[in-house]
């Protein structure tokens, strides 16, 4: 499969920051879930477009994708307009947008004039109305006619726990996982090839990250940082701004129980002298 970030030779339209804004987006970990193509045979990629990620619950992640039954890699009619899968609901990111509604037919069309340095106002009507017609066609990826390998949902999951991504937790747990459908698209008639990443990141139940705590792992899923009046820091400030009072007051409290201890000493021993005067008085 062709990566899914910029292919020697191509052309992104993206800029050099795309897909680079969130550190902790891109620590989540990403799984290639399908692979969509217009050919059965591989074409060389002239651009790649990564769609912004879409957020699913996990539920709605796996009814979309997979088969009621055995769970293989499925997109139910039911869900062949849906919008998590449309072309005509999906934006991407580049240096100065984060949000460019993304059209397939305006992509094809800006790629070849990228690509063989003309303006598409040289596009001859023909092809124009191709390539709106092919766009009609292409509404969802369940659309598509063509190539098609896919992952079942047992394959993705032993895909992330044999690469160590995630790990087996508990039903307080969930792994961030982010799940990417490519699809290539060839316009013959401009000898011209995109490859279209949709993005999908979900939480994962009862699975945890690999990493989720080897600085910290809570006791419960309350993770909210250490008020300042709790944290080591302020204690260890605390003990050395104190540490000659402290001092004194542990010397302070010796010397309350050495007194205390003199105190007892002397009245058993005027008891004891009590009773040596009684006794030599002959009184008993």
């Amino acid at each position: 499969m062709a990566d899914l970030t910029t292919l020697s030779g191509s052309v992104n339209d993206q800029g050099m920051y795309h897909d680079q804004g969130d550190v902790h987006a891109n620590q989540v970990p990403t799984v290639n879930l399908a692979y969509f193509s217009n050919k059965f045979v591989n074409q060389q990629i002239d651009e790649v477009i990564n769609l912004n990620s879409i957020f699913l619950n996990w539920c709605d992640f796996t009814t979309l994708f997979f088969a009621p039954s055995a769970k293989a890699f499925y997109i139910s009619p039911t869900n062949s307009l849906n919008k998590a899968i449309s072309f005509y609901n999906q934006t991407y990111e580049t240096t100065q947008n984060k949000h460019v509604v993304f059209n397939l037919a305006d992509q094809i069309k800006k790629t070849w004039s990228k690509k063989f340095s003309k303006p598409e106002s040289l596009l001859p009507p023909e092809t124009n109305i191709q390539l709106s017609r092919q766009g009609f066609l292409t509404k969802t990826l369940r659309s598509i006619q063509g190539k098609v390998v896919a992952l079942s949902l047992d394959e993705a999951l032993n895909s992330l726990l044999s690469n160590n991504l995630i790990v087996p937790g508990d039903s307080d747990n969930s792994a961030t996982v982010r799940f990417v459908i490519s699809y290539t698209d060839t316009f013959e008639p401009l000898d011209t090839t995109i490859m279209v990443n949709f993005s999908y990141t979900t939480k994962i139940p009862c699975y945890k990250h690999v990493n989720e705590c080897d600085s910290f792992c809570p006791y419960s899923k309350d993770s909210k940082p250490c008020r300042s009046e709790f944290s080591e820091k302020h204690f260890e400030k605390e003990s050395h701004h104190d540490k000659g009072h402290h001092d004194k007051g542990d010397f302070d409290d010796s010397v309350s129980v050495e007194s205390e201890d003199k105190s007892v000493i002397s009245g058993l021993t005027e008891l004891i002298n009590a009773n040596k005067t009684v006794v030599s008085d002959g009184s008993w």
